[in-house]
């Protein structure tokens, strides 16, 4: 892995929308920066979880818990649902950064 002046490992952490159309490529963003040196940690929900044996083994996964109601995860409503992760996400999202951060 490459290092900075200080010696610690740069990392880069991805957190993609739960959907195949932004989930993929954001992954394979995570593939170029690993090819760089960087490490790659995801961030992911339920919605969508990646099954780490398709990535490379030093990929860290981090679950950030969400409680969406079902009805909004199957409407067709985009911007509420969009809206809805956000405001679930916030508070778990800063806590899994924080405990890599720390």
């Amino acid at each position: 892995m490459s290092s900075s002046c200080s010696g610690a490992i740069r990392r880069v952490v991805l957190f993609p929308f739960p959907y195949q159309g932004h989930f993929n490529p954001v992954l394979c963003l995570g593939g170029a920066l690993h090819a760089r040196g960087l490490a790659v940690t995801v961030f992911h929900t339920d919605l969508r979880t990646p099954d780490p044996a398709d990535y490379p083994t030093d990929y860290s996964f981090v679950a950030v818990p969400v409680k969406v109601p079902a009805e909004v995860v199957a409407s067709e409503d985009i911007a509420r649902l969009v809206m809805e992760l956000n405001a679930c996400c916030a508070a778990p999202f800063k806590e899994r950064l924080a405990e890599l951060i720390f």
